[in-house]
């Protein structure tokens, strides 16, 4: 039988928990951690099941191959996702 006292340790335990594995995955690059957010723009990506308005959530990958989805910052600055086609050497052609 548990207790109240055991109960209130076992919830903070959980939501400490939680707390951590959301920050080891998907807290925001600009805060430290792993993940870049990008909402999406444009209907390219509708085959892939990206719709415009769509949020992404990037990690980076020590590889990368043809058909992967990654996430490039263009000449603006801007994040671009887009599906791998090619890869030539050391440059990806998307």
């Amino acid at each position: 039988m548990t207790t109240p006292s055991s109960r209130s340790w076992l919830s903070t335990g959980l939501a400490v928990a939680l707390l951590a594995a959301f920050w080891f995955f998907l807290a925001p690059k600009q805060l430290g951690g792993p993940a870049t957010y990008v909402v999406t723009h444009g209907g390219s990506m509708a085959k892939a099941g990206y719709h415009s308005g769509d949020l992404a959530i990037l990690h980076g990958s020590s590889a990368y191959k043809v058909n992967d989805i990654a996430g490039y910052k263009d000449t603006g600055g801007f994040v671009v996702l887009h599906r791998i086609i090619r890869i030539d050497g050391s440059h990806y052609i998307f």
